[in-house]
């Protein structure tokens, strides 16, 4: 109660181009529920050009908690970032903004993000000797650090699954590139023996072949002596048979006598 009083005296005196009593009003309509009419008075006072730096960081503070409020958490952080960009390039090292993105960064699993900011918050609190600002970050810093530690540790973890995952897959591709090495070695030899092979199979069926050829001259030259062979047989047997006729006319006309004088004879031989 007394706090709204303060706030309401105070914003009845300020004058209206007051930054100030944008802030003030702000904070009215978000304690009021009235989170757009709020969003929609900050948005308004940023077009101001004359705006400092430092309220800027509070513009854009207090915008990002009515996104927060709205449960747009998204456009919170985008605000909340902006804010901590505007707190970071004063001298003022007394803001919020940052360790309280730390806080929803923190809420929605970032640990990384969220040690990082709440450790700088930290840094610039204690330069700053702020203690509120030390009481609420010193709250947080413990949870964060007790996350972000766990999520480093599961990191590592995971880490080294991979690692030995890996080193098992490479240890897997050396035997199988062993295997596939010893196996064209194996498929080599195989393949020159099979090239020996069919040489020497094609030496023997040269040879063959020739074998073969001389055979059939042999067999045509045995032909050729064997027609002759029979040649001469008929013509000895025609030869006979006429000599037998020749005895036997001449045993009818000369008897026993004569043919026994001509089988005597050497006429038949010296006209062979």
């Amino acid at each position: 109660v007394e706090r709204s009083k303060y706030r309401n005296l105070l914003y009845d005196n300020l004058g209206d181009k007051d930054i100030a009593k944008v802030y003030l009003r702000a904070d009215m309509l978000i304690e009021a529920g009235q989170y757009d009419m709020a969003m929609e008075i900050l948005k308004e006072s940023l077009s101001n050009e004359n705006i400092s730096t430092h309220d800027n960081a509070v513009v854009y503070y207090m915008i990002a908690l009515t996104s927060r409020k709205l449960g747009d958490i998204e456009q919170a952080v985008t605000y909340y970032a902006q804010s901590a960009c505007y707190d970071i390039s004063t001298p003022i090292r007394e803001y919020k903004s940052l360790y309280e993105l730390a806080e929803v960064l923190y809420e929605y699993g970032d640990y990384e993000r969220a040690y990082r900011y709440i450790t700088r918050s930290t840094n610039d609190a204690k330069k700053a000797n702020a203690r509120l600002n030390q009481e609420t970050i010193h709250s947080l810093l413990p949870i964060i650090s007790y996350s972000y530690n766990n999520f480093i540790e599961r990191n590592n973890r995971l880490l080294v699954i991979m690692l030995i995952c890996i080193g098992s897959l490479l240890i897997l591709l050396i035997i199988v590139t062993l295997t596939v090495i010893k196996n064209q070695k194996r498929i080599t030899a195989t393949e020159r023996n099979v090239r020996e092979a069919y040489s020497e199979v094609k030496s023997v069926n040269e040879r063959l072949q020739r074998y073969i050829h001389q055979l059939k001259e042999s067999n045509e030259i045995k032909e050729v002596y064997i027609g002759r062979y029979i040649d001469l047989c008929s013509d000895y047997i025609g030869r006979l048979e006429k000599y037998r006729s020749e005895l036997r006319k001449l045993g009818k006309t000369g008897g026993t006598d004569a043919i026994q004088q001509e089988l005597r004879s050497s006429n038949i031989i010296e006209h062979e």
